[in-house]
This record gives structure tokens, sequence and C-alpha cells, in this order.
């Protein structure tokens, strides 16, 4: 009994930890502010859907068109970001333009953050934003 007690108090922890992957769970990248406060970018959903977004200025709605579903590519975007540590990285800097990368996941979420064109940000999440924004550019 003690062990089987122990056993579900084990594996409680390790799912709490890890937490669940739900299907609302999303990485988003992108870029907003300037004069316009408008911003634009990419956001992968983790069933596979894969959306381009704009919004003009700041208090505009973003105009997203799902450009891809592909479920696969989203399962090694959200295993890469795992690997990379992503939820422990603590880069929050801002700028006129600022630049991110998100990850939301249940009820949670985690942003790195840097000013567009600079190269402060941890390197593999500056390449993971850029592996997503290029989903902007028509295949």
């Amino acid at each position: 009994m003690k062990q089987s007690l122990a056993r579900m108090v084990l594996f409680a922890g390790i799912a709490a930890c890890s937490g669940p992957a739900g299907a609302d769970d999303s990485i988003t990248s992108g870029c907003s502010g300037g004069i316009t406060g408008g911003g634009y970018g990419v956001t992968v959903e983790r069933d596979g859907r894969i959306y381009r977004w704009h919004a003009p200025t700041s208090h505009d709605a973003r105009d997203e068109v799902e450009v891809r579903n592909d479920p696969t590519e989203a399962s090694q975007l959200f295993a890469s970001l795992d690997e990379m540590g992503f939820v422990a990285m603590g880069y929050q800097e801002t700028g006129d333009m600022t630049c991110s990368l998100t990850v939301v996941s249940g009820e949670s979420e985690h942003a790195v953050t840097w000013p567009h064109g600079q190269t402060g940000a941890p390197a593999e999440a500056r390449a993971m934003a850029e592996r997503l924004l290029a989903f902007l550019e028509p295949e």
C-alpha cells in the first residue's frame, strides 16, 4: 500500500511539473510597436494550425490567416522549445519596436522579448522566432 501511494505521489508530481499538453497550447513569434503600435507575426497551435497575423495599429484587432496545417511541424517546434529549456529563459527587454517569442501552455504563459534588430536575447530563442517568422513568406 505504501509503495502504491508513493508511486501515485511520484507520478502526480511528474505530471504537475511537466504540465499537460493541451489543445490550446501555442507558440507565437512577432514584433510590434513603433509609431503605430501595430505588429506582425506567426502563431503555431499545438494541433498543427499555423497562422500569419498582423495589426496595423495597437487599436486594431489582429487579422489572422491560416497559412498551413502541419501537426508534425508543430510537434517538432514544441519539442525544440522543450529541448532548449525555453521556459527557464528569463530575458525581457523592450524597445520602440519589440520582438518576442511566447509560449502559452494551459494557464501559463512565458515570453522572451528583445528590441527589434538587437541580439541580446538568447540565440536559441531568436533562432526559433526566425524559424516561425519564415511562415510569413509565401510557399
